[in-house]
C-alpha cells in the first residue's frame, strides 16, 4: 500500500477518494487473509497461491488502465494471500527444519517487501508510475510462470510421457521423448530430420502445457 495512495493522488484524485480507495484496499486484505486458509485446505496451498499470483496481476494491469475500484479489491484481496508462503514452507521443509524454513521464508518476504518498495520508488522517480507499475507486473509474472509450466508429450496407445521445462522447441522435446522411449541418438535424429517420420512422430502424440506444482499439475492450459 505504500505507493498506492501516492498513485491515485496522481491521477487527481481527492482525499476523501484516496482514502476510499485505501479502505477497500485494506478492507480486501482482511477478507483474503480470512479466506485464504480456507481455500488452501481444500484446493491445495500451492494452486491457490499460484491462482492468487494471476489474479493480483490482473489487479497490477486494471491498475494501469485506470480501472482503480476492481484494481484496488483484487490487489488487496489477493495480496493477502501471501501469508500462505508459510504455510507451503511448512509443508516442503522436513519437520525439524520447520522452525529454519519458515523463519527464512518470513525473513525475505519482510525484507523483500522493503527492497520492493524502495525499488518502485526508485523506478517511479525514473520512469513514472506506468513503466514502474509495467515492469513490477512483467516481474510478477515471469517469477510466476518461471518453472510453473511444463510440457507433457501425451501419445494416444502410450499415455502420458515425460515431463520437460517450458521453453524447449518441440524439436528438442520430441527427441528427448524418443530417447526416453528407447530410441539411440542416431535413430532418434533419423526420424526428425527425414520429412515422412517426423511427420509421423508428430501425429503420435500431443504436447500439454501445464502449470507444475509440488503438488502436481494444476490443469491442462493448452493443448495442440
Amino acid at each position: 500500500t505504500l505507493w498506492a495512495g501516492d498513485y491515485a493522488y496522481h491521477l487527481g484524485l481527492t482525499a476523501l477518494e484516496v482514502g476510499n480507495l485505501l479502505f477497500l484496499y485494506s478492507g480486501g486484505a482482511v477478507l483474503g487473509f480470512l479466506v485464504s486458509g480456507y481455500l488452501a485446505d481444500r484446493l491445495g496451498t500451492a494452486r491457490v497461491l499460484l491462482a492468487s499470483a494471476l489474479l493480483f496481476a490482473l489487479g497490477l494491469l486494471l491498475l494501469l488502465l485506470k480501472a482503480l475500484v476492481p484494481a484496488y479489491a483484487l490487489l488487496g484481496f489477493f495480496g493477502a494471500f501471501n501469508i500462505l508462503t508459510l504455510t507451503q514452507a511448512r509443508e516442503l521443509v522436513p519437520s525439524h527444519l520447520v522452525g529454519r524454513g519458515t523463519t527464512l521464508v518470513n525473513l525475505f518476504g519482510i525484507g523483500g517487501t522493503f527492497l520492493l518498495q524502495w525499488g518502485v520508488g526508485v523506478a517511479v522517480e525514473a520512469l513514472g508510475y506506468a513503466l514502474a507499475f509495467g515492469g513490477l507486473l512483467a516481474l510478477l509474472l515471469g517469477d510466476t510462470l518461471y518453472r510453473s509450466v511444463s510440457v507433457q508429450v501425451v501419445r494416444a496407445d502410450m499415455g502420458p510421457g515425460h515431463t520437460y521445462p517450458f521453453g524447449l522447441s518441440a524439436e528438442t522435446i520430441l527427441q528427448k521423448e524418443l530417447l526416453a522411449q528407447g530410441y539411440t541418438e542416431e535413430e532418434a535424429a533419423f526420424m526428425l530430420q527425414d520429412r515422412e517420420e517426423r511427420n509421423a512422430v508428430f501425429l503420435q502424440g500431443r504436447g500439454e502445457l501445464m502449470w507444475n506444482t509440488h503438488e502436481g499439475p494444476f490443469r491442462d492450459v493448452v493443448t495442440k
